[in-house]
């Protein structure tokens, strides 16, 4: 008897469907944009699909709408993972939140970041500031 199998193909980088995904955060750096402007780049997995989910946040943005919003949404996501303040895109690392995902093309977009659906709220717990002048700069788009 011949086994059969019927699998249809999945697109191996296809973007997930809009919604909220519980995820970890693998990395956070500085970075400076390919126009020379300061940035945070922080990289999600989701937990289930293990999908790796990047962002941007254009902190050094010269136009002040657009580094509002980067620090705004740096803010949300410090508060989604329980911090008071942020120091240092390092200290991201490791620490869970729910993100929301949207379609952008064939990529994933951050729409938003909130506290894990499954937890109580954030412990917001006061950290000593970190040195954040010695974290180089890395040039992403190299």
């Amino acid at each position: 008897m011949e086994n059969e199998l019927n699998i249809q193909a999945i697109e191996p980088n296809a973007p997930l469907p809009p919604g909220w995904y519980p995820a970890e955060i693998r990395d956070a750096e500085f970075a400076v944009s390919q126009a020379g402007n300061d940035m945070v780049v922080v990289t999600f997995t989701t937990e289930k699909q293990k999908k790796r989910v990047r962002s941007w946040y254009n902190t050094g943005h010269p136009d002040t709408e657009v580094k509002a919003r980067a620090e705004r949404d740096l803010g949300h996501l410090a508060f989604a993972i329980g911090l008071k303040v942020l120091n240092s895109p390092s200290e991201l690392i490791g620490l869970r939140c729910e993100i929301e995902l949207e379609p952008d093309g064939s990529f994933d977009r951050v729409k938003g970041s909130r506290v894990l659906q499954a937890s109580t709220a954030p412990n917001m717990h006061d950290q000593s500031p970190s040195p954040v002048a010695n974290e180089s700069k890395k040039q992403i788009w190299q």
